[in-house]
């Protein structure tokens, strides 16, 4: 629902991150689709770091800055913006992806204006 929200500006990844996805995107998209799209995110935000640790390495590589969820056992420096929170509880991930969602949101809006 929060990349839904932001339209044609957010994406997510419901599943498994594949390795590779954004250090080797030539050889993954190829090199036409990477010359004419954007492939390299903005930000990523991570509701539940630990099981995301290829996906932050990638993004460090790439100096994307990255929002996590962390609670007591997530070393909150894995990621550049930490949120301390309950990573388990599916309504406190919902709450917070709607709630950055929208920030996002009414940041292009802004930024367009």
């Amino acid at each position: 629902k929060a990349a839904h929200r932001m339209s044609y500006n957010a994406y997510h990844i419901g599943e498994k991150w594949k390795p590779g996805t954004l250090t080797n995107k030539h050889s993954l998209f190829g090199f036409d689709v990477v010359r004419s799209t954007k492939i390299v995110p903005d930000l990523a935000v991570f509701l539940n770091p630990l099981h995301n640790m290829s996906a932050i390495r990638e993004c460090t590589l790439e100096h994307i800055p990255t929002i996590g969820v962390v609670d007591s056992n997530v070393d909150p420096r894995i990621v550049m913006y930490p949120i301390p929170a309950n990573d388990d509880s599916i309504r406190t991930l919902e709450l917070i992806a709607g709630l950055l969602s929208i920030a996002g949101r009414d940041g292009i809006e802004a930024y367009r204006q």
